[in-house]
């Protein structure tokens, strides 16, 4: 039997067409425009935690791989998941939990802070990938593990951007 909605239907009513899929957005090409496009919040950490709260669309994991050029399995490594487990949101239609959401954003304002203090993302790379000074030897790319280490990035992009050489 036909739903009471069909059944009942005016058969004199002009059919439905299907509204015009919205046009997709352009890719974003920087990590500014992935900001601007996932509504990365900025230093406000309450609205970082509002944002994170309600979660991220899996596609801004995949616009800041494909602008940082890091590949899919090391971004998914710090968040601390398998890409596997990124590939699972996405094939489910899940947006991202608070707090990926919330590792997520941290790495889109270090990647941007970055972009803006070395000129781009090959510079940023590069100095991401080599011992740094001002964290006694740490490497920076290892320190975006956890959002604490995230922090300390932070820090020593101002530091840098400022003139201060620890």
């Amino acid at each position: 039997a036909k739903p009471f909605a069909e059944r009942n239907a005016d058969p004199y009513a002009e059919p439905k067409s299907p509204s015009p899929s919205p046009s997709p957005s352009p890719l974003p090409s920087t990590v500014g425009e992935v900001a601007v496009r996932y509504s990365a919040p900025g230093d406000e950490l309450q609205r970082l935690v509002e944002r994170a709260r309600e979660g991220v669309s899996v596609d801004a994991f995949f616009d800041l791989a494909r602008v940082t050029g890091l590949t899919r399995d090391e971004l998914a490594g710090l968040l601390g998941v398998s890409y596997k487990t990124i590939q699972r949101y996405e094939a489910d239609g899940r947006i991202l939990g608070a707090a990926l959401s919330e590792h997520l954003f941290r790495l889109i304002r270090t990647f941007h802070a970055g972009e803006r203090v070395f000129g781009g993302q090959k510079a940023f790379g590069s100095w991401l990938r080599k011992p740094s000074a001002g964290l006694t030897g740490l490497v920076p790319f290892e320190c975006l593990q956890t959002p604490a280490g995230v922090d300390l990035v932070l820090e020593e992009l101002l530091r840098i951007a400022h003139g201060v050489v620890s």
